[in-house]
This record gives structure tokens, C-alpha cells and sequence, in this order.
């Protein structure tokens, strides 16, 4: 009989705690940048640093969130304000369908048609440029995806086996970051401390939420670096369940289950035919 195959989950976030491997086995889909680590620095002698920008074309939302941020960096260090440099860096990271979507919000914003029908162009501005982003973002999100995975990170997040509760908390606050960067998404999206501290608490194994109650501790009442002190306390007294098939005898060595060996003498009826019969 063939297994029910298990509901896939209603709420699926478009970015997790475990973040998503970048691939760089093709080095020409990568863009070197020089900038600068003081901001807007000038002078042959300011101090400067390499950064690689992986080129975009239909990628998953852990890639364009990540694009975003490597973007305002390019921006920021190297005091790019003027519309057409911000204009030219998207360009030359965007590829495919992307960059068709991109230049087609450019050009439609170009462009503005008066109530007599006449034709004015317009010159891009940043404000422009981010419209256009928010343009390719739109193809890149699922739908609702700032509602979900906003859900998600009340009702469904829990901490990964693979990450340590210091590790699943920063990697809340990388989320919680990210949320601006969503389609409608703003600042006022972001989750306070205390929000981010129930999250956090809502996320661990119902044993440890148990120890909490039996010491009387309340993580709300307290701050996030004093749940992670706490947790990390049961994470180093967790115990290791010993695994299947062994079973370990008080020296602490593999107990070996030998097999009932039967007698090379003894025939097909389990009579020894070197001894006389009676």
C-alpha cells in the first residue's frame, strides 16, 4: 500500500532562516566592484575594498533581496547620487526578462501624455529608478508575500535542528531587516524587540518553553540577550540520545549481539555422529 502523500504547508515564506547557498561556479555572471570604505571619500589615497555583485535574471527572492543590498552598498560607498549612475549600475547587474521588465518601467516613466493627447518627455530621477526596481519586484515575490510570510513568522517559524538559538536569532533579525524590501512593504513592517522576543520564543521546542515555566521565567518581561543566555544553557545540557541499534552496557563500550553459533558436527537432525547411539 502506497503512503498518503503528507499536505504541503498552506504558509510558505519566501525567505527562511536557513539561507540560500550562492552558486559561483560561472565567475562571468559575477560583476567586480571597487569601492570605497569611507563613504564618499576622496583622493588617491582613500582606502578601498573588492566586492562581487552576482548578475540577476528571474532568481528567487533570497538573490533579489540580496542584489538589493549589494546595490545600495555600490551607492552609498562610492556616493553615487546622480540618476543616470544609479540608472547605468542597475543595468549592468540586471540580465533577461529582468532587465526587460526594468526598462520598461523606465520608459513608461519617461513619458507623460496631458489631457490633449501631447506627448512630454520626462527626465529620470532616483525616485524613477526606484519605481523600476519595485517594478521587477513585483515578478520576483509570490503573491502576498509580506502577509505571508509575516504569518509565518508567527504561527509556523521554528527553529532549525541544523542552527543554534543564537544563530536561528540573527537570523529573525535578517528577516525582519528584509521586510521593507518586500512589494508594499515599509518601515513600519519591521517587528519591535518585543515582537522579535515572542517570535523567538514561539520558535523553540515545547520542552524548553516548559523549563522556562518551571523556573518562573517570563521572556517577554526580559531582553533578547537574556533568552539567548537561556537557551543556550539548555542547548549545552540537551542529552545526546545514543543511536539505533546499539545498545551501551555501563563501561560505556558497544554491547555486540553474537550469534548462536551451531556445532559443525551436528547433522540435519542436531545429533552428534561421532558419539554411539544408546
Amino acid at each position: 500500500m502506497e503512503p498518503i502523500p503528507r499536505k504541503p504547508a498552506f504558509l510558505t515564506p519566501s525567505l527562511t532562516l536557513v539561507e540560500e547557498v550562492p552558486d559561483d561556479l560561472h565567475a562571468t555572471e559575477r560583476i567586480s566592484y571597487l569601492l570605497k570604505q569611507r563613504a564618499g571619500a576622496t583622493g588617491s589615497t582613500a582606502t578601498t575594498y573588492k566586492m562581487y555583485v552576482h548578475r540577476f535574471c528571474e532568481g528567487t527572492v533570497q538573490q533579489w533581496i540580496t542584489l538589493r543590498k549589494n546595490v545600495e552598498e555600490i551607492w552609498t560607498q562610492n556616493a553615487i547620487t546622480a540618476p543616470g549612475d544609479r540608472l547605468a549600475t542597475v543595468r549592468a547587474i540586471l540580465r533577461g526578462e529582468s532587465l526587460t521588465c526594468f526598462n520598461a518601467s523606465i520608459e513608461e516613466q519617461q513619458s507623460s501624455t496631458d489631457d490633449v493627447g501631447v506627448v512630454t518627455r520626462v527626465t529620470t530621477t532616483n525616485e524613477s529608478i526606484l519605481a523600476g526596481i519595485l517594478a521587477v519586484a513585483e515578478t520576483v515575490f509570490p503573491h502576498r508575500a509580506l502577509a505571508h510570510q509575516k504569518i509565518w513568522m508567527r504561527r509556523g517559524m521554528k527553529k532549525p535542528k541544523e542552527l543554534s538559538f543564537r544563530k536561528t536569532a540573527a537570523a529573525v533579525g535578517r528577516i525582519n531587516s528584509c521586510l521593507p524590501m518586500f512589494p508594499t512593504g515599509t518601515v513600519a513592517d519591521i517587528f519591535s524587540e518585543t515582537d522579535i522576543i515572542e517570535l523567538l520564543e514561539w520558535c523553540i521546542p515545547q520542552p524548553w518553553r516548559k523549563t522556562f515555566d518551571l523556573k518562573g521565567y517570563i521572556p517577554t518581561n526580559h531582553s533578547k540577550a537574556r533568552l539567548i543566555t537561556e537557551c543556550e544553557i539548555l542547548e549545552r545540557n540537551d542529552d545526546q540520545k545514543p543511536s539505533k541499534g546499539l545498545t551501551v552496557n555501563m563501561r560505556g563500550k558497544d554491547k555486540v549481539h553474537k550469534k548462536t553459533q551451531v556445532s559443525k558436527y551436528k547433522n540435519s537432525n542436531g545429533t552428534n555422529p561421532s558419539k554411539g547411539k544408546l
